[in-house]
């Protein structure tokens, strides 16, 4: 078997790979056999002369043409990791995003009945929270975008990449189809599902498991987490449990526990993020800027981007790009701002947007643990004025320091008000931020000046890790507790996560 890689073709909805590497390899199409498409991706390098790029798995028929295009698949002995006896068939998952509900697949498949705990609600309530938020500034600190059925990917783009492949990633690509996702997601460098379809996706999960004997207890807040006697001992709702074990599967707002954790002295460690606002255009000038106006939009989808530019010690990037999307209020804990994008399946929206940030380090905001997660809500507390209304600067003004004398319509609910950005941030953060834009704003000419900043951007990722045992994934210091996912600082985005999650759980064992 072997992998063929940069096949690229003109766009179109059915291309004739095979002829293809016939041409490119001098062969002919008899000579090989393609098994299958292992990924597709967009090369838009030329505006006006957007490509598709693929990778295929395939069979030759005699020997295979000498290319560095052309690998052989030599299968890896994959490391066998060593088993967790567990007496308890019940073992405890707290959360319900993607490292819970994969750590919980992988329990059920072995034979275990997971019992989750979940401080938000199902989604339909949780929309109904969030719904209220946006239109009536009505916050409910445990059940938003943060927390709830899902995650906080529950409100996003859904997107799925990876950043590697392997027998855990491939697994939750076909847990994922055979829940309702198309089968797309597997070989496309971007693949997403949209907030509907990640929605959907995750109820056809909950119920699986609960078909499998998983109980779950919605509006469950664990506020507590210590050892007694030995023995792990978590408080939910004010009643205290002793689990065997707790996969403690928290996302990165989880700052109340965040902080009880430290009294309790469980090891954590400050790490790095990043921090900045959402940059929204409309979805026809991103198209124009990034495809071109002669693009086949029916092939590609609209245009999306990844930009990156250096800033000193600091990267300036963009990340969870959102075509056809909306800027939303994220905010979980009153009086304060959080912005974060989301979009539908079919990306139909009129204007598209990606958080635009600078990474930070503990030696730029201090290395006691709780310091990054104190800078979030400092920075989110200074964006807020009045009924979670945003703060808002064209970009051309960030650039110039001056506060914008007019704004224009944007998607973030529930409104925006004008405010030079800079001060919600220190100088080193605003120094990076205006630094990187400059760069991109030459580079992707009118990228920034067209571009309405809307923040801030804070929750890119966890500001602590929660330290765990490098070969058995239980915490250093709080035996039966093993952290995953974001929350723990171990992962990034849906994908990662659900790795995170799937990996850790897949180590434990039922005593026989």
């Amino acid at each position: 078997m072997y992998i063929i890689k940069n096949i690229s073709t003109r766009l179109a909805h059915h291309p004739d790979l095979a002829k293809v590497i016939a041409h490119k390899f001098q062969i002919e199409e008899s000579d090989f056999k393609i098994i299958s498409i292992i990924r597709r991706s967009i090369d838009s390098r030329k505006r006006n002369n957007v490509w598709l790029n693929f990778t295929v798995e395939a069979e030759f028929s005699g020997k295979a043409p000498i290319h560095h295009d052309i690998v052989e698949v030599i299968e890896k002995k994959e490391k066998t990791l060593e088993a967790i006896i567990l007496s308890d068939l019940n073992p405890v998952i707290i959360g319900c995003g993607p490292s819970a509900l994969f750590a919980g697949l992988a329990l059920v498949e072995e034979g275990f009945k997971p019992h989750f705990y979940e401080q938000g609600e199902r989604i339909q309530p949780r929309d109904e929270k969030v719904d209220y938020l946006w239109l009536h500034n009505q916050l409910d600190p445990d059940s938003n975008v943060q927390f709830g059925e899902g995650g906080a990917g529950a409100y996003s783009d859904g997107k799925l990449t990876a950043r590697t492949r392997d027998k855990y990633s491939d697994k939750i690509y076909a847990y994922l189809t055979q829940f309702g996702a198309d089968k797309r997601i597997s070989i496309d460098a971007l693949p997403h599902l949209g907030t509907d379809g990640i929605k959907a996706v995750t109820t056809k999960i909950i119920n699986y498991l609960e078909e499998h004997g998983a109980v779950f207890h919605f509006s469950h807040k664990l506020t507590d987490i210590k050892t007694v006697n030995e023995r792990l001992e978590l408080t939910i709702n004010d009643e205290k449990i002793t689990p065997e074990i707790c996969l403690l599967a928290i996302g990165n707002s989880a700052r109340e526990l965040f902080t009880k954790m430290h009294e309790n002295k469980i090891a954590m460690e400050a790490k790095s993020f990043a921090i900045g606002f959402r940059i929204e255009h409309s979805q026809e000038f991103i198209n124009n800027l990034f495809y071109g106006d002669k693009c086949d939009f029916t092939v590609t989808g609209p245009a999306s981007y990844r930009l990156t530019a250096k800033a000193g010690e600091h990267s300036v990037y963009s990340f969870c790009m959102c075509p056809g999307g909306s800027v939303i209020c994220g905010s979980s804990e009153e009086n304060s701002i959080v912005t974060n994008g989301m979009s539908m399946a079919d990306r139909e929206g009129r204007y598209g947007n990606s958080a635009l940030v600078a990474s930070i380090e503990p030696s730029h905001f201090g290395h006691d643990v709780l310091a990054g997660m104190n800078l979030q809500r400092n920075i989110e507390q200074k964006a807020y004025r009045d009924f979670y209304n945003a703060p808002a600067q064209l970009g051309r003004d960030f650039l110039k320091n001056r506060v914008s004398a007019k704004l224009p319509k944007t998607t973030y609910r529930p409104g925006i008000y004008s405010r030079s950005m800079g001060e919600l941030f220190p100088m080193y953060i605003t120094k990076a931020l205006v630094t990187g834009m400059k760069h991109l704003n030459k580079t992707y000419r009118g990228f920034i000046d067209n571009g309405v900043l809307i923040g801030p951007e804070t929750r890119t990722s966890s500001p602590v890790r929660i330290l765990r045992d490098h070969h058995t994934g239980e915490s250093i210091n709080t035996p039966g507790l093993y952290p995953v996912g974001e929350g723990a600082g171990y992962a990034g985005g849906i994908i990662s996560s659900a790795v995170d999650g799937l990996k850790a759980a897949s180590r434990f064992k039922i005593k026989k």
